[in-house]
């Protein structure tokens, strides 16, 4: 008799009886005897563990056998195994695995109620088929699969996206199995609905793919901060790529113009599962700087513990620079560079605010530039621009950095010193009056020079504001014009007049 013609069941015996004997075998060595496949001893041990037959392997002497005292004529071994394969075809027809037995030329013989249903068709119209000529394998690569599996003689499996000629579709993993039955080819196409899977796979893809490429930057790291995974924005952002930074820290990026304080409340918040949010200034690997705005979240485990931080950081670069220059244009003067009216009126405020409650004395001093409007007629308004530049230079290397400087008119500078009384005032006043005296402004191949009345007014009891005090600071210095201009007026007793 042909080895391809052994019916099964004649196998299984042979395989129980060399078991029997304690006779030592390897799969290999089975194999050629039966000829037939490794994978099909394989497969006709697990059918005969399966049906109760105590076999296992022995790593030590490398052989299957039965466990000790086993004996097979205590077994009724013929009727168990006849039954055995009847629980087995019964196995199969209720699996919720759809299962399918076809001759090789593409005749089914056979198929489970579970395959039926996952096609939406009878097991009637199965049988019917030939899956040679079914687009719908050709189309999903199931015919591929199988006819692999037939010329190779090996089980091949992968999964696949059916479309049914009955209209079901479906993704499954796809197994096909090639055996020989009494001198007979088939192939055992065996299909489980993975769909529920696939789509959790896209959906988990898509979302990464979204992160991946989405326009902010995403860190995790671990619970001491070494990064694990990062989106594609972090080249753009910060100019290293995803292998310089995974295994790294943030530290890399750390620019030493953030305050410590702002990384201690960070830590601190996140550590105790909280959300924390804020904006740093970085480092690029360029060595230039940048702002991003962060929102660092915890990730939690199923019993509640934290595993992982996820940053999500958006580049604000951009959006600080306009907010530094919308500031310096309501804040300040773009010709001199100093704080506009508004903007000292605003800091001398606060300054006298503070100044009571610490009962410290305050001083206001307004210069007002002599003929700068002759210098403008003579020369050009370039020129009058240049003594405007020239003049508060030269002011800032009298004046403290505690010390208020502003431009609060066309030609008139003021000054906030705190913690000055009338003396230091006056000698202040007095220093930067000679500064403007002695202030050569070089203009084409010509030098400006330039004089200024200054007024001083002192901060009283009660509740004098900065207006009040500017004012008074008006008057007096209007009163050194007046006399003649490039002098120093103190205004003061606090009943109106002037010394």
């Amino acid at each position: 008799m042909s080895p391809h013609s052994i019916p099964k069941i004649d196998i299984l015996m042979t395989i129980l009886k060399r078991l029997e004997t304690g006779q030592k075998f390897t799969v290999g060595e089975l194999a050629h005897e039966l000829c037939v496949t490794e994978r099909s001893v394989y497969r006709y041990l697990d059918t005969l563990q399966g049906a109760g037959y105590p076999i296992y392997y022995d790593r030590k002497l490398k052989t299957y056998r039965f466990v000790d005292s086993y004996k097979l004529r205590d077994s009724g071994s013929l009727d168990n195994l006849t039954s055995a394969l009847d629980l087995k075809r019964q196995m199969f027809s209720s699996s919720s695995v759809g299962i399918a037995t076809y001759k090789v030329d593409g005749s089914c013989v056979w198929a489970n109620t579970a395959l039926a249903h996952m096609l939406n068709t009878s097991i009637q119209q199965i049988l019917a088929q030939n899956f040679t000529t079914l687009s719908s394998w050709r189309e999903s690569g199931l015919l591929d699969l199988v006819n692999s599996s037939i010329q190779s003689n090996e089980e091949s499996s992968r999964d696949l996206r059916l479309i049914s000629s009955f209209g079901k579709e479906l993704w499954a993993q796809c197994i096909a199995s090639p055996f020989t039955s009494n001198g007979h080819s088939f192939i055992l196409v065996m299909t489980h609905d993975i769909s529920a899977r696939k789509q959790k796979e896209l959906a988990l893809s898509t979302f990464a793919a979204s992160i991946s490429k989405g326009p902010n930057l995403v860190m995790i790291t671990d619970l001491n901060g070494t990064i694990e995974y990062v989106s594609d924005k972090i080249s753009e952002i910060t100019g290293y790529t995803r292998e310089e930074v995974i295994g790294a820290t943030p530290r890399i990026f750390k620019s030493g113009f953030t305050p410590p304080s702002v990384y201690e409340n960070m830590w601190e918040t996140i550590s105790s599962g909280r959300e924390w949010t804020g904006e740093l200034c970085n480092r690029r690997k360029s060595g230039s700087t940048y702002w991003e705005h962060i929102r660092i979240s915890p990730i939690f485990d199923a019993d509640g513990s934290i595993k992982r931080f996820v940053a999500v950081k958006e580049d604000v670069t951009r959006q600080k620079l306009l907010e530094e220059e919308l500031y310096r244009h309501a804040t300040g003067d773009s010709l001199t560079g100093l704080y506009n009216r508004r903007m000292t009126r605003e800091l001398g405020n606060r300054e006298i605010s503070l100044m009571r409650r610490q009962k410290s004395p305050l001083a206001l001093v307004v210069a007002d530039i002599d003929a700068l409007k002759k210098v403008n007629e003579d020369c050009d308004h370039l020129a009058g621009d240049a003594v405007l530049r020239a003049v508060p230079q030269a002011f800032r290397l009298l004046l403290h950095n505690s010390d208020i400087l502003g431009r609060i008119g066309g030609d008139e500078f003021a000054v906030v010193l705190t913690g000055a009384d009338a003396d230091q005032s006056l000698q202040i006043a007095e220093r930067l009056r000679k500064t403007i005296e002695e202030l050569p402004v070089a203009w084409k191949d010509d030098v400006i020079r330039c004089t200024a009345s200054i007024g001083i007014a002192r901060l009283p009891e009660g509740d004098t504001g900065f207006d009040d005090l500017l004012d008074q600071a008006h008057q007096a210095a209007y009163k050194a014009y007046r006399r003649g201009g490039n002098r120093v007026t103190l205004f003061g007793p606090f009943d109106g007049s002037e010394s």
